[in-house]
């Protein structure tokens, strides 16, 4: 049942290979624009967005909050215009009769066009944000390309069409058109309630939350809220893990929760190794008290490494996973937190090394077992284990037994 990951493009029916490549170039070559900025208003929160240029209109891109004072946009290679405000009103729209607001200029007052080569850091000067907008650079900074950002804490369905066979499939293929099309994020299945744990799913490739629906119903809801991290699974895994980050401190200035659980499923795994990493090197007002991976391929794919070398398409995500990749190392010269509840979870297929899709050596290795708290080990295939009522039940009492 084992495959190269790489001979998947043959079976993309939903899209063209030279959509997918050309998202897969644009993914893989992203620059990144950042600065600082100061403003008058600094109780309000402010903003800042990336603009291409068409015939002298100014076109949204991308976008970011601006957080301690400073901005990091992630984006493909191009000619980008940058701007920021700060939204004095609170409606998360630019209002240029409210809001203070600035560019990036000439001498002149012209808007500053910056040329961003691939994979290239440009930094833009402070700029200072004391005054209403000026009329030669007045656009809306309110995206709707930008869903994800909009949809930190939204609360939605798990028959939402985002979370189906086909949107994963999108999300896999071309994840920018995903992100214009859904968005994705962190977001709520239940309206916030006080005094509730959240318990975050996170996906894996191909896959969608709707792989922990027997989990999710089987939560104990007076006690956990469910929570999911959906996102396209051909992104690269180091712009979802920053995302989370992101969302975690938003969401928790917002509804003041103090800790959170996190239950992924195989590249959803991976995706939260990071995560912690990057968690666990800042302080919080939230903090993680339990962490459970299942078939997670946390030393890296051997199939991924193949696509990366031989496939003439390259998905983002797959360069992350393959095994020896600067990603995976990345991860493995930084320990566990020794205070952090982790449960090791994978499964094995009779006369296969793993689980029909990850090998045992990649889930559960000497290290990750000797980090791991818990170690748990079942006869099943990979996404199949997740609906056996022996790993349901043992994946919620590991839920409901972990302590703050």
């Amino acid at each position: 049942m084992k495959k190269a990951l790489w001979i998947a493009t043959i079976f993309c029916s939903a899209c063209s290979l030279q959509e997918i490549k050309q998202e897969a170039d644009a993914t893989n070559s992203a620059a990144t624009i950042q600065g600082t900025l100061t403003t008058t208003e600094p109780a309000y929160q402010s903003y800042a967005g990336a603009f291409s240029v068409n015939d002298g209109h100014y076109l949204l891109r991308a976008t970011a909050k601006v957080d301690g004072g400073s901005y990091s946009i992630t984006l493909p290679p191009g000619d980008y215009a940058v701007g920021a405000y700060t939204d004095i009103n609170g409606n998360g729209a630019f209002d240029a009769d409210v809001d203070l607001s600035a560019y990036w200029s000439n001498q002149d007052g012209s808007p500053v066009v910056e040329r961003l080569n691939a994979n290239s850091v440009n930094n833009v000067p402070p700029l200072a944000l004391t005054s209403l907008s000026s009329n030669k650079f007045n656009p809306d900074l309110h995206s709707r390309n930008y869903k994800a950002l909009e949809n930190m804490g939204r609360v939605v369905a798990l028959s939402d069409p985002m979370f189906s066979d086909e949107s994963a499939k999108l999300g896999v293929w071309q994840p920018l058109t995903y992100l214009e099309t859904y968005g994705g994020g962190l977001m709520f299945l239940q309206e916030f309630e006080e005094n509730k744990i959240p318990v975050i799913f996170v996906h894996g490739i191909f896959g969608s939350t709707t792989s922990f629906s027997d989990v999710i119903d089987g939560l104990d809801t007076s006690v956990y809220q469910p929570w999911v991290l959906q996102y396209p699974s051909g992104l690269s895994l180091g712009l979802i893990s920053d995302y989370w980050v992101k969302a975690i401190d938003e969401l928790s200035n917002t509804y003041k929760f103090d800790h959170f659980q996190v239950v992924a499923h195989s590249m959803g795994g991976v995706v939260t190794r990071d995560f912690v990493r990057k968690f666990s090197a800042q302080n919080h007002s939230a903090s993680i008290s339990k962490v459970i991976t299942v078939n997670s391929p946390l030393m890296g794919m051997p199939s991924a490494q193949k696509g990366v070398k031989y496939s003439p398409i390259v998905v983002p995500s797959w360069q992350d996973v393959a095994t020896d990749s600067d990603f995976i190392t990345t991860l493995h010269q930084w320990s566990w937190p020794d205070d952090l509840d982790y449960t090791l979870v994978a499964s094995y297929l009779p006369g296969e090394p793993g689980d029909g899709i990850v090998d045992l050596t990649s889930s559960t290795s000497d290290r990750l077992q000797n980090e791991a708290s818990q170690f748990y080990l079942m006869q099943g295939e990979h996404t199949q284990s997740l609906s056996k009522p022996v790993l349901v039940n043992f994946l919620l009492d590991e839920i409901h037994s972990a302590s703050p």
